[in-house]
């Protein structure tokens, strides 16, 4: 991958954990849609620019490597309740 590419993703994911670090539900073990700049979708901030990294087709083959290819996952997270 080219280095001003690698360059710019810790850039970015620098300033992820910077716009987070006062948020206590907040965890590098799991970072809900980080693409979305809706000023704190799932409590985090966070930039648009990593929906840039998706389209890329050096990350898009890596990715087809590790889990095959025509792989869709539009994210969307269920939240489930007790019906009463």
């Amino acid at each position: 991958m080219p280095g001003p590419v690698l360059a710019h993703i810790n850039a970015l994911y620098q300033e992820l954990l910077w716009n987070n670090r006062d948020n206590p539900d907040f965890s590098t073990d799991f970072i809900p849609r980080p693409h979305l700049d809706a000023n704190g979708t799932c409590g985090v901030k966070s930039n648009p620019e990593w929906l840039e990294f998706a389209r890329l087709e050096e990350i898009l083959h890596i990715v087809e490597q590790l889990i095959g290819g025509y792989q869709v996952d539009h994210g969307q997270t269920c939240n489930l309740r007790d019906q009463k």
